[in-house]
């Protein structure tokens, strides 16, 4: 179902700069619960000119539109929403940019998603007067009452000095010498200091077995995944679904298929266990089944299986980004 991509970020509460106004202070929030409507508009508008947007950017979309307070955009409520606005950043600027690339493509339909990038890069630069002096973060733990650490998702100095080690140490096998001069560790290591819920969720992978490296870097952002020989034993004997639940109570994404392959390229794993890998929404309500791989004597074989199976042979493996410092 396309989601309502014109008014995707409309929940973001932005007036212009001639009409801004001070958000509420805690006392004055209103805490009945509410949605905005107009995904079925966007979705007319959007047929009309015939644009094919990926359904995970619509989902995305759909995410950040939808209201936990009235009159309030989610990133108020919930310090963990400005994460997910810097994803639909990314999303509709890779979008964009694949759009100008392509012959014959409605021009209002690029302007669409320009629009709706402009929303969310005003509400990523809110200044602070607007705020009552604070930062996003800390005006969301306000209103919401919560944190990464009320959450039990912020690590203790010795858990976080412990982990760094950990990653340092396989950062520094041999190994990973063409690596070493891409990338400084102490940048990966103030990077993820930065980002306390990113640490948090490779102490989970680690607890239960994924032994997470960073294995380069994309962008601005430095790119973690599991590197055990075998599917993690701490993740197995679940379906694709709770595999997925699993992955988003961590905090990490699943391994794509792609990825899967690529990491293969590198040295042989599964061999005796197989994982489950990322698998589109729409691919897992269409067909039932959800995308696996594993590592025969002949190669790798990636494909899919009903999602509802579960093995003792199989689990899950993580991916991560982590936004550099």
């Amino acid at each position: 179902m396309y989601g309502n991509i014109y008014y995707c970020v409309i929940a973001i509460y932005m007036t212009d700069k001639k009409n801004r106004v001070t958000y509420p202070t805690p006392e004055e929030v209103e805490t009945s619960d509410t949605r905005l409507k107009g995904f079925a508009e966007a979705q007319t508008a959007l047929e009309n000119i015939g644009v094919d947007v990926p359904e995970t950017l619509l989902a995305q979309m759909e995410e950040v539109t939808a209201q936990t307070r009235e009159k309030l955009p989610k990133w108020v409520t919930d310090p963990k929403w400005i994460e997910k606005l810097e994803t639909l950043k990314e999303g509709l600027e890779k979008q964009i940019q694949s759009l100008e690339g392509m012959k014959g493509v409605n021009k209002k339909a690029i302007q669409l998603l320009r629009d709706q990038l402009k929303k969310v890069n005003n509400v990523l630069d809110e200044p602070k007067e607007y705020l009552h002096g604070k930062s996003k973060k800390e005006y969301a733990e306000t209103i919401s009452g919560t944190s990464y650490e009320k959450e039990g998702r912020e690590l203790s100095p010795e858990q976080a000095d412990q982990l760094l080690g950990t990653l340092k140490t396989r950062f520094e096998l041999p190994e990973n010498e063409r690596l070493r001069k891409a990338i400084d560790f102490a940048d990966v290591e103030k990077s993820l200091r930065a980002s306390p819920e990113k640490l948090y969720a490779l102490h989970k992978l680690e607890e239960t077995g994924g032994e997470p490296q960073v294995i380069g870097i994309d962008g601005d952002e430095f790119v973690f995944e599991d590197r055990c020989k075998e599917s993690p034993s701490g993740r197995r004997n679940l379906d694709a679904d709770q595999a997925a639940a699993q992955a988003d109570e961590f905090g990490a994404d699943m391994q794509s298929p792609d990825a899967y392959k690529a990491m293969q390229k590198t040295g042989e794993y599964d061999l005796n266990s197989g994982s489950w890998l990322k698998t589109s929404a729409a691919h897992r309500e269409k067909t039932g089944d959800a995308m696996y791989g594993r590592r025969y004597e002949g190669g790798v074989g990636v494909g899919e299986y009903n999602a509802g199976r579960h093995f003792p042979f199989r689990g899950w493996r993580a991916s991560l980004r982590v936004k550099k410092a």
